[in-house]
């Protein structure tokens, strides 16, 4: 999410099944230790960054939540690391309280993605 000027906490909720990366070189955070709702953790596909990944978005509801806090106001960076074999799958990220959404593509069973 190149050019959005956020304040110094910013909020993330995301249907994803994957890890994300913020901006700043050493902020990193990853999903598998959010909250989970409705999902679970895994290790079953390679490719995997951390201790493993979410999994398990099959029903209206399901989320995993990871709250950062970044360091100073400016312009970061969301990259977000995912696998979706079985089709496309809504996020929705919340950044100082204004939410945002889309969609993120099909992956190969093996294959691992990024957004943006």
């Amino acid at each position: 999410m190149p050019g959005r000027t956020v304040g110094p906490a910013v909020a993330v909720l995301c249907a994803l099944a994957v890890p994300w990366m913020a901006a700043a070189a050493t902020s990193v955070a990853e999903f598998e230790s959010g909250q989970l709702t409705g999902v679970q953790t895994a290790t079953s596909v390679a490719g995997y960054r951390g201790s493993g990944y979410v999994t398990g978005f099959d029903q209206d509801g399901d989320a995993v939540e990871v709250r950062v806090v970044v360091p100073r106001e400016g312009v970061h960076e969301v990259r977000v690391r995912y696998n979706s074999p079985f089709g496309e799958k809504g996020y929705e990220l919340t950044v100082d309280g204004v939410p945002l959404g889309g969609m993120l593509g099909r992956t190969g069973p093996a294959e691992w993605a990024e957004w943006p």
